[in-house]
């Protein structure tokens, strides 16, 4: 399965392999590429890795469902609508 992540990578490794090229003609782009190729996959994979703290929102959203719950709702039910409500905020759905 193709993702942005995996295009990504494919485009990082093309850069790079315009190595050879660079040394054997001093083309001084490829650094300025090859940073900027870095950059991109790194900030793609920050942007699409989950968050690994809880947000404000997604504890806004847990205390909301929360509330929202009848009082002889499971303590199941309760963990599970409250991961759902946090994990949803933190999807951004």
């Amino acid at each position: 399965m193709t993702t942005i992540k995996t295009e990504l990578q494919a485009l990082l490794d093309a850069v790079i392999s315009l190595k050879p090229h660079v040394r054997d003609t001093g083309d001084t782009a490829y650094g300025a590429a090859r940073h900027q190729a870095d950059m991109v996959l790194t900030m793609a994979d920050q942007q699409l890795a989950p968050p690994t703290v809880p947000t404000e929102a997604m504890l806004a959203a847990g205390v909301t469902a929360m509330a929202n719950m009848p009082a002889n709702t499971t303590a199941a039910d309760v963990v599970a609508g409250v991961l759902r409500a946090g994990l949803e905020a933190g999807q951004g759905a």
